[in-house]
């Protein structure tokens, strides 16, 4: 038997973390460990162990030895690591200063606002007569679609990429 424990979590508990949180983007290495560990708190979940050396089941800063191309291995660190659940690696957010257009052919989502950064919603139209240098589609799994209709970008010159299951060329 599956038990699950749901927690309900105030409003205004949300809203006082995100308003605590707001404008803090550029200090990521200096505040990611706090933001995380009071996220835990407004979840209702428990906060990471203590560190004990580079490894542990659940924490901070989890060291990971990484091979390189050349045979020599370094030593690098998960940001946040908790086994068989998650890897998290907390980067300074985007917004509009990172990103030319957020666009969709769902016309639906035409004229809204991404959720975080607050950039409009734009018909893949809007894209194509833009002639960007680089295109990041995030549906993974409809990349080679979404690619084959901006066509036109891609005669152009324009590269494109997905970041899921991980980064790369298409």
């Amino acid at each position: 038997m599956v038990t699950s424990r749901v927690q309900t979590v105030s409003p205004q508990l949300i809203d006082a973390f995100i308003a605590r949180w707001d404008g803090t983007a550029q200090a990521e290495r200096a505040n990611k460990d706090m933001f995380l560990a009071e996220l835990c708190e407004v979840l209702g979940v428990p906060r990471p162990e203590p560190a004990t050396g580079g490894l542990g089941p659940y924490r901070f800063e989890r060291a990971v030895t990484r091979h390189e191309a050349d045979g020599t291995t370094s030593t690098r660190y998960i940001d946040l690591y908790k086994r068989e659940c998650f890897v998290l690696e907390a980067k300074r957010g985007i917004g509009p200063a990172d990103l030319m257009f957020v666009a969709d052919r769902g016309p639906a989502k035409q004229g809204l606002l991404l959720p975080g950064c607050r950039l409009e919603v734009v018909p893949p139209e809007t894209l194509i007569a833009a002639a960007p240098d680089g295109v990041l589609i995030l549906p993974w799994n409809l990349a080679a679609e979404i690619a084959a209709e901006l066509a036109p970008l891609r005669a152009a010159g324009t590269q494109f990429w997905v970041a899921v299951p991980r980064i790369s060329a298409i």
